[in-house]
């Protein structure tokens, strides 16, 4: 089973799905940082 196989079977339970959609949030904020290279140094006080 690949991990996107697995993604989507765990994803047709109801509860997974709303834990998943929950952490929606902070999956974006980490992309965000990782795909800009001066975040830390751009964002920081």
């Amino acid at each position: 089973m690949t991990h996107e196989e697995l993604k989507a079977k765990a994803l047709q339970n109801p509860t997974v799905a709303e834990e998943y959609e929950k952490l929606e949030e902070e999956f974006s904020l980490w992309k965000l940082m990782l795909a800009e290279p001066n975040y830390k140094s751009a964002h920081s006080p």
